[in-house]
């Protein structure tokens, strides 16, 4: 769901992709006393939410940011940044007070909300990135935030990706922290399939001896011979 903020003089969106929502404004006056802020609506799955404001002329805010009624977050300074994870959907507000009683303030802020699950989207194109360019450090790393088993759009995991790239070193770290080594993607393929058909010998010959399914077959029909003899066409591309 997008942000819905109450509208008020200088307040824009930016052109972020669908699954992120930017609201930003530059000086928006909050007299003496007073307070700003606005309402939004956190996904089913939750979100981050990251935001930074500034205080003009040298004045103080106290920012807060609540879940359902629940304060999540709350700052005070001329400025301010940070991040807040919100685990479920519900009504979030962000909101900036002004605790003078004598003269008005300026605060120019961004708020970014970025879906859960396009996060974890992210987070997944990045680990397979890694994994097929053979990044062992990186595709740990990765790893802490990221499930093993995670999937693309196109039900890739990390071990097919290093599998059909030949990565046996990532192959093996991968199984050896329990990566399903018989998860199949979309065309029901599995990491030694997706092996056979970019003809990585190696990787084949690696993944059988850890036990991968040999007569699995994808949605045509054709099981880890005829991906072989297909890939063999082209050559060994782990030599």
């Amino acid at each position: 769901s997008a942000l819905r903020p109450r509208m008020s003089t200088g307040r824009t969106y930016s052109p972020d992709p669908p699954e992120v929502r930017t609201c930003r404004a530059k000086s928006v006056q909050i007299p003496s006393g007073d307070s700003f802020g606005f309402p939004f609506e956190s996904p089913a799955l939750g979100c981050v939410v990251r935001f930074a404001f500034q205080v003009h002329d040298g004045g103080e805010a106290a920012f807060e940011f609540k879940h359902g009624g629940v304060l999540l977050h709350e700052a005070h300074g001329e400025a301010g940044e940070g991040e807040v994870t919100v685990t479920s959907g519900g009504m979030c507000e962000a909101r900036w007070s002004n605790p003078s009683w004598f003269y008005s303030m300026a605060v120019s802020y961004e708020v970014v909300l970025t879906p859960a699950d396009h996060l974890a989207a992210v987070r997944t194109r990045h680990l397979l990135q890694l994994a097929r360019q053979g990044d062992l450090p990186g595709v740990l790393t990765s790893l802490c935030g990221t499930r093993i088993d995670a999937a693309d759009e196109q039900g890739w995991t990390a071990l097919h990706a290093a599998a059909s790239a030949g990565q046996t070193a990532v192959v093996q770290a991968l199984l050896d922290r329990g990566a399903p080594i018989d998860a199949v993607n979309v065309n029901l393929c599995t990491p030694l399939m997706e092996a056979c058909a970019a003809a990585q010998a190696r990787v084949v010959d690696f993944l059988i001896e850890r036990g991968a399914a040999v007569a699995a077959a994808d949605v045509d029909g054709r099981n880890c011979v005829h991906l072989l003899a297909t890939g063999a066409a082209g050559g060994d591309a782990s030599t």
